[in-house]
């Protein structure tokens, strides 16, 4: 057909062209539109955003392909979809948000964004994180290993909570706001941070003790539900309160002196909670330190004490179910050397405790540590002569 000035042409819509013009499908350029709270455009085939991006629930495929974003003023949030890669992201962004993805790398991830959530992916290492992260969150993954943060110090939180940590190497020294590395099966504090000026949580761990821990928390410590048998170690500066609860602590005689007068959870504990507290008071009164020297004064004066251990103490020497706590008791309390140099003092003891409780076989076995009269009064009040005192 000749072609004149009548012939009828094709017309497109302002969509149209611009779909062909960016070389995206309407689609893509439909969950622009929707998901960026402010100004768009795309230059030399990357997409800038003067604002935010919010695509939670929003992207169908495994990556942002073939978006590609370049830097984002806001918050990029592709938080709950099924990504399996970071590619397309921006370079840099002010909060991004990849929570809760099928995610086991971070590499293609902004390499600047100062909040940077990452929870609840299948993360094994940090690697790839942004490099001025200043606020965390990681918990809920799989990590081994923090070692891509390089000891570097952050200005906010770092919550690493429900990982499998092997170690804290790479750990920031120094965190501007909280820090939790609870139920992470940590077995050692070694190269945690030094100063924590929020809180520090390193709850449900396998930890036996808390050296290596922060020397500064300026919020609560909470070391509950672990292994741990004393305090030591634990920051010497006054804290809101510490929580110690569900461990194996015989002892808090050893706190820092600044913490003797400090709210401190000790329930469930190797020993009874009046014996632990009674050990704190006499820190705070006397300011001493040594386990024998308050077992003597407890005993001394025992009948001058409104809520005295004793009972509890005997309780506890007749618990089989104690019995490597009593042991460790008598050995720290150095309950021979009372019997050599005192043994008058234990008679309230003698007299409260059972032949078949821990503490009289131990003393048994031991019997060439106490004083002859010491056994001489177990065995007359408890009725030991078979054991052959």
């Amino acid at each position: 057909m000749e072609m004149n000035i009548y012939t009828m042409r094709s017309i497109i819509t302002f969509d149209e062209f611009l779909n062909e013009s960016l070389n995206l499908s309407s689609n893509e350029i439909e969950l622009l539109n929707e998901c960026t709270k402010g100004t768009w455009e795309e230059k030399d085939g990357v997409i800038n955003i003067e604002g935010d991006f919010i695509a939670a629930k929003k992207i169908k495929g495994k990556s942002l392909s073939p978006i590609v974003f370049g830097k984002v003023t806001g918050v990029f949030d592709i938080s709950d979809n099924k990504l399996e890669s970071l590619e397309g992201c921006p370079r840099e962004v002010k909060e991004f948000n990849c929570s809760r993805n099928l995610l086991n790398s971070l590499e293609g991830g902004p390499e600047k964004a100062e909040d940077y959530y990452c929870a609840n992916n299948y993360l094994i290492t940090l690697d790839g994180i942004s490099d001025n992260a200043q606020n965390i969150s990681a918990p809920g993954n799989s990590l081994e290993s923090i070692e891509a943060l390089g000891g570097r110090s952050i200005s906010g939180n770092l919550f690493l909570h429900e990982n499998f940590l092997k170690d804290l190497n790479g750990c920031p020294q120094e965190i501007g706001k909280s820090l939790d590395i609870s139920s992470c099966n940590l077995n050692s504090l070694e190269n945690c941070a030094k100063k924590v000026m929020g809180n520090f949580d390193c709850s449900d761990n396998n930890l036996k003790g808390l050296s290596g821990g922060p020397e500064f928390v300026g919020g609560y410590y909470d070391c509950g539900n672990n292994s741990i048998s004393s305090l030591e170690g634990i920051s010497s500066n006054k804290m809101k309160w510490i929580d110690a609860s569900n461990n194996q602590i015989y002892s808090v005689i050893d706190l820092p002196p600044g913490l003797a007068n400090a709210k401190v959870g000790l329930h469930k504990n190797a020993l009874p909670l009046e014996i632990l507290r009674s050990q704190q008071e006499f820190v705070e009164d006397k300011g001493d330190s040594n386990l024998r020297n308050w077992l003597e004064y407890t005993l001394k004066n025992e009948s001058n004490e409104r809520y005295s251990p004793l009972p509890r103490m005997i309780e506890m020497f007749n618990d089989k179910k104690r019995e490597d706590a009593v042991i460790e008791f008598i050995k720290k309390t150095d309950l021979a050397g009372i019997s050599n140099d005192e043994s008058k003092l234990l008679a309230p003891i003698a007299t409260g405790v059972n032949k078949n409780s821990p503490m009289v076989e131990y003393v048994n076995k031991n019997k060439d540590l106490f004083s002859d009269e010491f056994l001489d009064s177990l065995e007359i009040s408890s009725d030991l002569k078979d054991l052959g005192f």
